[in-house]
């Protein structure tokens, strides 16, 4: 073995100090916490603006439901109701209470009860289902479809139907059917080519706020969602039915024909009051208050809503971290208004 051999020295190796793992440590750890911070708030965010579209996609549901039954008021085929002389009974589910004497549903198309407390409301509609100083709205009409007589299988036995001649002034038929056929023996009148009159199912809605989105018992099981919903007139009675989770208010501001004109007159009115009031009923600004189904964590909604002329609201306390969106419009009761139009 020479020389050079011998005295080449032997390469070194050596690890990281302590200060440099430290060191290294410390730079992850920094970028780590940056990294959960930039998830947390993409998380945060991603889940306020489902949060938004879930209320955003409820509101305009919920107006446009209302909307389109409203537009439809008081239609039943050809026939045209006289004035109302009495209010009639919202919870009515057989025929003969749909026609007694004394309070003809049909000719109060809209009815509605203004921001009650507890009472008055609707014999059908329990206290504890209720949003207090929300209002209450009934509306009549029939089915803009026509049920096909032709068949001899298309009634739900149970339900109430309407029958209107082509006379407007005429009284309907209402009736509910005993078999799928109807039997058609209950629905006698004729069109002018000798032909059976339509026949359409009779609504009855009434739409209201509830505290909860399920069944409300006022007690701490109640899952604490407003939302809106409506008493229909089915073949089994009278059913709940939600319509919209969210939305925590409803008012309408009424406004009156008084010169028989069709078009309403100004200002709009907080309650048509008699009987004769809610007849001339052509047009309602509606208005509803929609909020995120969950809270916001650290937020706090101190905005005043102004929901229609007479009304504002100021979320406080347990409502306060939701986040809201007002929603209004203006509807057309049509079957009332058109009929008195001047060509």
């Amino acid at each position: 073995m020479t020389l050079s051999m011998r005295m080449r020295p032997a390469s070194s190796q050596r690890g990281l100090s302590l200060i440099e793992m430290m060191i290294s440590i410390s730079i992850g750890l920094f970028l780590l916490a940056g990294l959960v911070g930039i998830f947390v708030n993409s998380s945060q965010t991603s889940a306020e603006l489902s949060k938004s579209a879930q209320q955003v996609e409820n509101g305009r549901f919920a107006m446009q439901t209302l909307a389109d039954d409203l537009t439809l008021a008081g239609y039943y085929g050809h026939y045209a109701p006289p004035a109302a002389t009495a209010k009639p009974d919202p919870c009515a589910i057989t025929a003969a209470d749909l026609t007694a004497a004394v309070a003809p549903a049909l000719r109060m198309p809209v009815q509605a009860y203004n921001a009650p407390a507890t009472s008055p409301i609707p014999p059908c509609l329990p206290v504890a289902n209720h949003v207090a100083f929300t209002d209450i709205m009934v509306v009549r009409r029939a089915d803009t479809k026509e049920t096909d007589t032709t068949l001899g299988n298309q009634f739900e036995i149970g339900r109430i139907y309407i029958q209107a001649s082509p006379d407007p002034d005429a009284q309907p038929l209402i009736q509910a059917a005993t078999t799928i056929a109807g039997p058609l023996t209950l629905f006698t009148l004729k069109k002018k080519d000798n032909s059976i009159a339509p026949v359409r199912k009779l609504h009855v809605h009434i739409y209201f706020i509830s505290p909860c989105s399920q069944v409300c018992t006022g007690g701490a099981g109640d899952d604490a969602i407003p939302t809106l919903k409506r008493i229909e007139l089915t073949s089994a009675g009278l059913q709940v039915v939600p319509i919209a989770e969210g939305i925590e208010n409803l008012q309408f501001d009424y406004g009156l024909d008084a010169d028989g004109d069709g078009a309403p007159e100004t200002p709009f009115v907080e309650d048509p009051g008699t009987p004769a009031n809610w007849t001339n009923v052509v047009a309602l600004r509606v208005a509803l208050l929609a909020r995120n189904v969950e809270s916001s964590p650290g937020y706090a909604d101190g905005k005043t809503y102004n929901l229609g002329q007479f009304v504002s609201v100021t979320p406080t306390g347990a409502a306060a971290p939701f986040k809201r969106h007002a929603y209004t419009g203006l509807v057309r009761v049509v079957n009332t208004s058109a009929r008195r139009e001047q060509p």
